[in-house]
């Protein structure tokens, strides 16, 4: 292989290689935000559970019901997150493929690459913040589950 082309081939790994690593970051995020999603939606079960059940005591109802209140809340945020950290991915994976091409001279797309790298941290930065929101509402949980202890 001439210089020319290892030089052009190494400069095509180098520019997909960032996508790569956000893709990679985003399914480190994925798979924790994931596990509590399952987490919180295994909790509402057990709460609908609990209002089912005639042995417990109406106060505790009460606290319940204010607490599956919350928690479904945390669990659409957690969706959300999921929703749009996947999104993200879709963008990583696009930018790669547009990265691919635009060497391979096929399309010149360099303003879209631009676009889909800033859309999907953006999509990674709402995924961020609603799971802040979300951290911030399991606080308030826990005060309600807390009240009477």
């Amino acid at each position: 292989m001439n210089t020319g082309v290892v030089t052009g081939l190494l400069q095509l790994i180098n520019a997909a290689v960032t996508p790569v690593v956000l893709i990679s970051a985003c399914a480190a995020l994925i798979l924790g935000i994931n596990n509590k999603h399952t987490a919180i939606a295994d909790r509402l079960r057990l709460f609908a559970a609990d209002l089912r059940n005639s042995a417990v005591s109406s106060e505790r109802k009460a606290q319940i019901r204010e607490q599956v209140a919350i928690f479904f809340l945390r669990y659409r945020l957690t969706w959300i997150s999921l929703a749009t950290l996947y999104s993200s991915v879709i963008c990583f994976i696009l930018m790669i493929l547009f990265i691919i091409l635009s060497q391979k001279q096929v399309t010149r797309w360099d303003s879209g690459v631009l676009s889909l790298f800033l859309i999907g941290i953006a999509l990674t930065l709402c995924a961020v913040a609603s799971e802040m929101f979300e951290i911030r509402l399991s606080i308030r949980s826990l005060q309600v589950e807390l009240r009477d202890v």
